[in-house]
């Protein structure tokens, strides 16, 4: 179908030209009878049109009509066509007049405007194809009937969208620009347009049904073929374009057909994108010329098997196969060089056709017998493939204009080759014969005869021969140029205008490089001082003389005497090559620019010359050219116009020496040979000037050029000869660094002469030379004694120890001293383990003075308490010995605790020094300092260490003294408290065992860390590392543990006899004391109280738990049954209730009922008590058994010192048993002095005091509520106060101190609970007691204690 569409639309295209054809034959019948139109105003304005065309007037005389090139109608007496091919002169504005003209056919040298056309209505063609015709191509709008416009070649220029819809159009080689897209594609048969300014997409040519011609080379039209698939075109030229695609798309175009008007006929794609294969035209038959040069095209040339080529361009493309397999016989012209195509010569015996044939580069072998029937040959290429044979078979091919045979095996004779070449190449062959054999050759112009075995010179025979010559390469042949024995023929010189007697007068290109010569200078330019040469090349030719200026003096020219002129050679010469000769240079030819005079060995240039090139007038090669007047040469140097490059560049190891190049962009010199002196120095490991070297004897060195002498080795050191730096020279030891031997970076040297490796040594060694004694250690590290060559980790913090010191220190930070600056220097004091520099007086005083302010603020705040409290006592029911007992009760539990927040808030702002030390920032230097508070917290530890550091005793008496005397009284003073609390106890029943236990809750922790650091020696570092014998006394840094001085043994009799009072004794009475109370509280398990209520009364009893338990007296009982109801009436009543006793059972009534307290259900506490909830009903139970091992431990007091001073410690718990929040708190403080300092001490700090908060929130282990809220307050309050020290943040460590004690004096407000109220009661129903046990009925006030 589609074929069949495209035959229709060719139809259409076709059918306004046939009606065209039928109209004119119709108008050419006769209708009427001629008439004679010589003589009209038309036929005048012809001739004058035809004469201004270049027509002679006599050959338009007479019948206009029988002028060649002239279509005249008689009939209407009009010109209707001209056409003249060889017409001249401007483009007559008389034409315009010709309006009846259709067809307007110039050639030649026509001028003018083409806008004189604009007038013709009837015009169908115009074709001003090769004239000189200008202007814009808008004329053509003027032109309706306008189908066939060729401007080929023409002046004119202007857009193609301002063309109307033509037919054929022609703009080859012509300024018009604009896109295809912008023609009426519809009616266009045929488009040329090549090596114009068009541009656009082949897309535009998609549905150009009828175009047959589209040529577009040298533009910028791009695309893919596929846009071409459904054309059908005949002709397409595309070469040189950006095309793209691929091959395979122009299936449908290059169909069989056998029509003339279908079928691709011509393809030109050569030198753009496309690519496929050849196997694409095996569908056709039409082609008759294929042009894809340096495409990339491959294929097997069998695809084009059965086209009838003339012309076949595959050139530089990927194509393969045989010759054999294409139509030979209708080729005229085939290039395939450059590709993969073989097979034999011979393969073209069957044509003679031929007029081109190019194989350069190609697998085609044979000999060129194979060639003999082409006769027609006008150029021939063979070059680089398998041919053979010899010259004599091409001497039958008189048109043969240029041969190419090079790098071939062809032999033969130059005699033997056609007379009329003009360029040949047979380079590289087996050609022999005679240099003369050229002059036979009248056109030749180009000839390349290097590497071959052709012999002869340039005689006077050449005179009048090779007159179109103009390049000869006679490279690497036998020729002499030179006639053996001179030629005195030569002697007279001839100008090109004696063309019969002037030798080569248009040769521009000679070479006779490594040719035999072997001859002067003025005999090889003699015949050659009229020729036009630019470029000579006598390269390794065995020349000798003197190169100078070419001009003549006293010589004969043109048969007359010069006495002084330039020749053709001084003036056209501008690139020479005479290296590797035996010239001197006396001048150069004026006009040179490019001379090459390499490896001449001794050459004298003169001053003028040497300018020439210096300022870059003439390139000069002057390498392995030995300088013989070097003055002018030194002069240039020191005045810069020759210049010195900065950097050496070129070296000769073998003798000693490195040279600067000259960097003059004109001069390229061998710097030993031009100036040697100046430009060479000797290297290093010789000695000497310029080029003049001796090489260093072993045992010296020289590290620099030019050196007049060498230098020794180090000390220690050998070198061997020809050393070239100190870094040459061995040491005996190490290795040698800046002239020195010594240890490499890493390592350092002991004194045993070797190299250790620091990291090894806690030594820093990043540079080299390094001495074990004198390096400083690393961070982290300390020596233990001076210039010791090795180093030890510091304890935490490691930021004591910057390992920045000399070998002459230890190591230690400012402040630090002693074994692992484990001690304060002078002028020093330890605060928190830290060193800080002792303050002023003046600055000890304002502190002071804030301490005691802040003593009175607090005495003040104390003094509006009790004021406030005397006002509340008058308006309350409540007695004042029951707020008094209140307020002291709090006030008791109250005091340990905000105490024991102040010594944990002392030990973690040791957090802030160590973070201080470790971050050393400019920002936190004054933090410690800012937060002077801390001493006088730290006052509150109660340990003799903390009072050193609170008070700078250190600063104020001798250090040494100060820590020996604080070391040995620390463990010592807890104990003779204690023994003072013996002697209190003789004064008074339980009155020293008391305060002995209120003693060592205060001391206990502070003294047996004191005696254990007494006794513990540091035996290690903090790395783990032994310390051997510098091992020390943690309390006493400067004792060393192996001393067996007396002060020595002193303080392991303080120390041991301290640990076993503070390891075994006390430990064994407060284990006494846990079992004690233990066997002691288990009588509390064999009853139980039970209450119900009654008629409004609350009744309660004891039940025994076993049946046949034997009562042990009255008293005990009847306590246990006050505890009860001491406990149901601070839960469950309020106001005033009174209290009986009777047959064992208490009735308790309310008097003054608040609340619903007279509605009171209860029953009994084994599931017989209904309280209205269960918190009261725990609470109770809880109250009950409170006060009922109270009860137990009272009356077991009376017989038991040990158990009545530890009474208190008991009462302050909820249960007895909860006695273990005393060791847990022991424990506790230990942790955090232990933690505190290392590395992640932050992280440990929180766990515990977070983890402490958390357990008291949920086990509440004191009596009263307000306790258990305060003392988890100050765990976490002591939790902000890590971050707050760890992060220097002061306001938050100070609020973290202030907020507990705010907490409890809001506590004060409402002082009492459910649990204070209970044993507030107990305590009265007690001293009661008989008069209940005699029925009689007892009132009391129930009621809470407030201030708010």
């Amino acid at each position: 179908m589609s074929l069949l569409y495209g035959f229709y639309l060719c139809l259409l295209c076709g059918a306004e030209r046939t009606w065209e054809h039928d109209l004119r034959a119709n108008e050419l019948q006769p209708k009427h009878q001629a008439k004679d139109c010589s003589n009209t105003s038309e036929a005048t304005t012809l001739r004058t049109v035809l004469g201004k065309l270049g027509l002679q007037p006599e050959d338009l005389q007479g019948d206009l009509s029988k002028v060649r090139g002239i279509d005249w109608d008689k009939r209407t007496c009009q010109a209707r066509g001209i056409q003249l091919k060889r017409a001249a002169g401007r483009l007559p504005e008389e034409i315009s007049k010709l309006t009846g003209l259709r067809k307007l056919v110039l050639s030649g040298g026509v001028t003018g405007g083409v806008e004189v056309l604009h007038s013709l209505p009837w015009l169908t063609k115009l074709d001003l194809s090769g004239t000189l015709v200008e202007g814009d191509l808008g004329f053509a709008r003027a032109l309706p009937r306008l189908t066939d416009l060729r401007l080929n070649g023409a002046r004119v220029q202007g857009d193609l969208k301002r063309l109307g819809a033509l037919k054929i159009l022609e703009l080859d080689r012509t300024a018009v620009f604009g896109s295809v897209r912008s023609l009426a594609l519809e009616r266009l048969m045929q488009l040329r347009a090549a090596a114009s300014q068009v541009e656009g997409d082949l897309s535009a040519f998609q549905n150009a049904r009828c175009l047959r011609t589209l040529d577009l080379r040298h533009t910028q039209v791009q695309g893919d073929l596929a846009m071409l698939a459904n054309s059908s075109l005949t002709e397409l030229r595309l070469g040189s374009t950006q095309v793209t695609g691929n091959l395979q798309a122009l299936g449908p175009v290059i169909r069989k057909c056998q029509q003339r008007s279908c079928g691709l006929r011509v393809l030109d794609l050569e030198l753009t994108q496309v690519h496929g294969s050849l196997d694409v035209f095996a569908s056709g038959d039409q082609l008759t010329k294929l042009m894809l040069r340096r495409t990339k095209v491959a294929g097997d040339l069998k695809g084009l098997s059965q086209h009838q080529l003339t012309r076949l361009d595959l050139a530089s493309t990927e194509v393969e196969g045989s010759i054999a397999a294409l139509h030979l016989e209708t080729l005229l012209q085939l290039d395939l060089a450059k590709t993969s195509v073989a097979g034999p010569l011979g393969a073209f015996n069957t044509s003679a056709k031929l007029k081109g044939l190019r194989l350069d580069g190609t697998r085609v072998s044979g000999d060129l017998a194979g060639l003999e029937a082409q006769r027609r040959l006008e150029s021939l290429g063979l070059g680089r493939c398998g041919v053979s044979g010899e010259l004599r078979r091409l001497r039958a091919m008189a048109r043969l204009g240029r041969l190419e045979l090079g790098h071939t095996q062809v032999s033969g004779s130059l005699e033997d080759l056609p007379k009329g070449l003009q360029t040949l190449d047979l380079s590289a062959t087996r050609v022999t014969g005679e240099l003369g054999a050229i002059r036979a050759w009248p056109n030749a112009q180009l000839l390349k005869l290097s590497k071959t075995g052709i012999t002869g010179a340039v005689t006077s025979a050449w005179r009048g021969c090779c007159r179109h010559l103009r390049s000869l390469d006679l490279s690497d042949s036998n020729v002499s140029f030179i006639p053996p024995g001179g030629d005195p023929g030569l002697q007279q010189v001839f100008s090109p205008a004696w063309e019969e007697e002037a030798i080569l007068p248009k040769l521009i290109e000679l070479s006779v490089s490594r040719c035999p010569v072997n001859g002067a200078w003025k005999d090889l330019v003699q015949p050659l001082l009229f020729s036009p040469l630019v470029a000579l090349r006598a390269a390794e030719c065995n020349l000798t003389g003197q190169v100078e200026e070419l001009r003549l003096r006293n010589v004969m020219l043109n048969k007359a005497l010069q006495e002084d002129r330039p020749t053709e050679l001084e003036v056209s010469l501008r690139s020479l090559d005479v290296s590797s000769n035996r010239l001197e240079l006396r001048a150069l030819p004026g006009a040179l620019t490019v001379a090459n005079l390499a490896n001449n060995p001794r050459m004298l240039i003169d001053n003028a010359t040497l300018l020439r090139v210096l300022e870059g007038s003439v390139f000069a090669e002057l390498r392995g050219v030995r300088l013989v007047n070097t003055q002018l040469a030194e002069a240039m140097l020191e005045q810069k116009k020759l210049l010195k490059g900065k950097d050496l560049s070129f070296s000769d190891a073998e003798h000693g020496y490195d040279c600067y190049d000259v960097v003059n962009p004109s001069l390229v010199v061998s710097p030993p040979l031009f100036l040697p002196r100046q430009l060479c120095e000797c290297m290093p490991g010789w000695y000497g000037l310029g080029t003049n070297c001796t090489k260093c004897p072993p045992g010296s060195y020289s590290s620099a050029h030019n050196q007049a002498a060498c230098a020794p080795c180090p000390a220690g050191a050998s070198g061997p000869e020809g050393a070239a730096g100190v870094a040459a020279c061995v040491c005996a030891t190490g290795q040698l660094f800046g002239g020195f031997c010594g240890c490499p970076a890493g390592r350092a040297m002991t004194k045993e002469e070797s190299c250790e490796l620091c990291g090894k040594l806690q030594l820093q060694c990043s540079r080299p030379l390094s001495r074990a004694s004198a390096a400083p250690p690393l961070p982290g590290c300390a020596r233990l004694a001076a210039h010791a060559e090795a180093a030890f980790k510091c304890l935490p913090p490691e930021a004591r120890c910057p390992g920045n010191a000399s070998g002459e220190s230890l190591g230690c930070a400012p402040g630090y001293g002693g074994p692992l600056c484990a001690d304060c220097a002078e002028g020093f004091r330890s605060s928190g383990g830290l060193c800080v520099a002792c303050a002023p007086l003046l600055a000890q005083k304002t502190r002071l003075l804030w301490a005691l302010a802040a003593a009175a603020a607090a005495a003040v705040a104390v003094m509006l308490l009790l004021l406030a409290r005397g006002r509340a006592e008058e308006r309350s029911e409540v007695s004042p010995a029951a707020r008094r007992m209140v307020l002291l009760g709090l006030a008791k539990l109250q005091a340990p605790l905000l105490l024991q927040l102040l010594q944990l808030y002392a030990v973690l702002a040791q957090l802030a020094g160590a973070q201080q030390l470790d971050r050393d920032t400019a920002g936190d230097e004054g933090f410690l300092d800012a937060f002077w508070e801390k001493e006088y917290v730290a006052a509150m530890q109660l340990t003799l260490a903390s009072v050193q550091d609170s008070f700078q005793v250190q600063c104020l008496f001798d250090a040494q003294a100060v820590r020996l005397l604080g070391a040995l009284a620390a463990p010592l003073l807890p104990l003779l408290v204690l023994l003072l609390c013996g002697a209190l106890e003789l004064c008074k029943f339980s009155l020293g065992a008391s305060s002995a236990f209120k003693a060592l809750t205060l001391f206990f922790i502070g003294g047996a860390c004191s005696c254990g650091r007494l006794l513990s020696c540091q035996r290690l570092d903090g790395g783990g590392q032994d310390l051997g014998h510098f091992a020390f006394r943690k309390a006493l840094p400067q004792l060393s543990c192996l001393d067996t001085s007396p002060l020595s043994r002193w303080v392991d009799a303080v120390g041991y006899s301290t640990a076993v009072v503070y390891g075994f004794v006390i430990p064994c009475l407060l284990l006494y004391l846990f079992l004690r109370q233990h066997l002691l509280l288990k009588v509390c398990k064999t009853s139980v109280a039970l209450a119900e209520s009654s008629e409004g009364q609350l009744l309660t009893r004891l039940h025994p738990l076993r049946q046949g338990a034997s009562e042990k007296g009255l008293k005990a009982p009847d306590s246990w049954l006050l505890a009860s109801c001491a406990a149901h009436m601070a839960v469950l009543l309020r106001g005033e209730a009174t209290l009986q006793l009777q047959s064992g059972e208490a009735k308790m009534t309310a008097v003054d009922h608040r609340g619903d307290a007279v509605e009171l259900n209860v029953g009994s506490l084994v599931e017989t008590l209904q309280a209205k909830s269960t918190a009261e009903t725990l609470r109770c139970r809880q109250i009950v058994e409170m006060l009922t091992e109270r009860c137990v431990v009272e009356e077991a007091v009376e017989h038991d010192r040990l158990l009545a001073g530890a009474k208190e410690v008991f009462f302050k718990y909820a249960f007895c048993r909860y006695v273990w929040m005393e060791v847990v708190l022991k424990l506790l403080a230990v942790a955090l002095v232990a933690v505190v300092l290392k590395e992640d001490g932050l992280c440990f700090a929180l766990a515990i005091t977070l983890g402490m908060a958390a357990a008291i929130a949920m086990t509440q282990p004191y009596v009263q509520p307000q306790i258990n809220e305060l003392h988890c307050c100050c765990f976490l309050c002591l939790a902000l106060a890590a971050v707050g020290f760890s992060w220097h943040w002061l306001r938050l460590a100070r609020l973290s101190m202030a907020l507990p004690p705010l907490l409890a004096a809001v506590q004060v407000l409402r002082p009492d609970s459910c649990e204070a109220l209970a044993v507030r009661l107990f305590q009265e129903l007690k001293e009661k007691l008989p008069e209940l046990q005699r029925g009689e009925v007892v009132q009391l006030q129930v009621e809470f204690v407030s201030f708010a």
